[in-house]
């Protein structure tokens, strides 16, 4: 009796000793998985950094080199004879500038709210800066991306604590999938943003039928199911039921120049509403 006694101990001891290497273990796993999605963010900012210089870069080469007159300025800081004309042009440059959006005052621009709109290849030719002039929108495209794809896309974006976030996904979700997992699918990961962004607007947009009968059917049934969600969750639901197979190109999926200005204008509408 004795040394069963004494060996209670001895037997708690290692029990707890089991107990603190699983925990640690668990810990780790955690850790572990943290410094993944972490690394996965990380690469995808590195790629739109790089995708911005590049697009920076294509610009800047399509300048000529000789755009304009260099003009030799004296010590004394006075300007050649073409002095009041050079003055007229550059203020009518500004006002060109103006009128293209690049001109707006730092005091303007900083009273504007951020929106993001995150889609798949659905939102390839949308232009956010044309969807409104009192909001500042980054309109991010990921061809081919899934729902799973957008949750590690969005997050150098989730970064930035914008106003609004409008989610266009599930395009490449809904061959493969069941409606009811797709749409459960996106909803948890809107759910996922608002849980890091409690003060940011989530919109979600309807998924754009197809020239396909039976994808058509399970993209209303997703639709429907989003519909739901978004009223339960106060989120903005976007529908795209204005969009037919006769503003869908020839590929079937994606829209054409009218299909995209409706998609655009539904897109727009539901941002100025706010």
């Amino acid at each position: 009796m004795k040394s069963a006694s004494a060996s209670c101990p001895t037997c708690e001891t290692n029990l707890k000793d089991k107990q603190d290497a699983l925990n640690k273990c668990v810990e780790y796993e955690n850790t572990i998985k943290r410094l993944e999605d972490e690394k996965l963010s990380l690469i995808t900012a590195i790629r739109l950094l790089q995708e911005d210089s590049q697009s920076i870069h294509s610009k800047t080469d399509k300048i000529p080199a000789n755009s304009g007159p260099w003009e030799k300025v004296n010590r004394k800081g006075k300007r050649n004879n073409n002095n009041s004309q050079d003055q007229s042009q550059t203020k009518n440059d500004d006002k060109a500038a103006d009128a293209e959006g690049y001109g707006v005052n730092q005091d303007e621009s900083s009273k504007k709210r951020s929106v993001v709109i995150l889609g798949d290849s659905m939102t390839k030719n949308i232009q956010g800066w044309k969807l409104s002039t009192k909001d500042k929108h980054v309109a991010r495209t990921f061809p081919g991306s899934t729902v799973e794809d957008m949750s590690d896309y969005c997050k150098p974006f989730t970064r930035q604590n914008p106003e609004k976030i409008i989610l266009h996904v599930g395009t490449n979700n809904v061959v493969n999938d069941t409606p009811t997992n797709v749409a459960t699918k996106i909803t948890n990961l809107a759910k996922k943003i608002k849980k890091d962004l409690p003060s940011t607007k989530i919109a979600i947009s309807g998924l754009i039928c197809r020239k396909d009968e039976k994808l058509n059917n399970n993209i209303k049934q997703v639709n429907d199911v989003l519909k739901k969600s978004c009223n339960s969750n106060n989120w903005k639901f976007i529908s795209n039921h204005n969009i037919g197979n006769d503003i869908i190109n020839g590929s079937g999926v994606h829209l054409n120049r009218k299909g995209v200005y409706t998609f655009a204008s539904n897109l727009k509408l539901a941002i100025n509403k706010d």
